[in-house]
């Protein structure tokens, strides 16, 4: 769900992805999200 939101802010314009932080229990999904939407992991 989180990366549906996070593609239709990006997609949308409302934020730049630049401004966009994310962070996962799972190294392997959080790394799928800096893979396929360009945001940037945080832990």
């Amino acid at each position: 769900m989180s990366q549906a939101i996070i593609k239709a802010l990006i997609d949308s314009g409302v934020v730049p992805v630049s401004n966009l932080f994310a962070t996962n229990r799972s190294p392997g999904k959080l790394k799928k999200l800096e893979e396929t939407l360009g945001v940037t992991s945080v832990n």
